[in-house]
């Protein structure tokens, strides 16, 4: 089987199922189980995550979405990260993205009830 043919774990759940249990993953993450409780709640994991779930993934013949990470990507070319912390707080609720990021795809995440 190539990678590409390999669905990818698209929610925290299936991650979590990764491991045997909470507290497993807990301690090779090097958190508390509180820890994951609260990433089930938020919907996504932490970036410094990535190489421990990754590596966890491969080993069971699995990939990984990155979309469940909050990756913190640099902004454009010409635009200051300030600039946006800045227009994300006149507006009051950061929902200036497309000023800074156009080409940018919508979040994939709900929005909250």
């Amino acid at each position: 089987m190539k990678k590409h043919d390999i669905a990818p774990l698209d929610c925290v759940p299936d991650v979590i199922a990764l491991f045997e249990n909470r507290k497993v993953m807990a301690d090779q993450l090097g958190v508390t189980p509180k820890s994951i409780t609260q990433v089930v709640m938020q919907g996504m994991f932490p970036a410094s995550w990535w190489l421990i779930l990754r590596n966890e993934a491969r080993r069971q013949g699995k990939q990984i979405n990155e979309d469940l990470f909050r990756f913190r990507l640099p902004p454009p070319p010409g635009v200051e990260r300030g600039d946006i912390v800045a227009d994300a707080l006149a507006d009051g609720h950061g929902n200036n993205r497309e000023k800074h990021f156009p080409n940018s795809k919508a979040s994939h995440r709900k929005a909250p009830a």
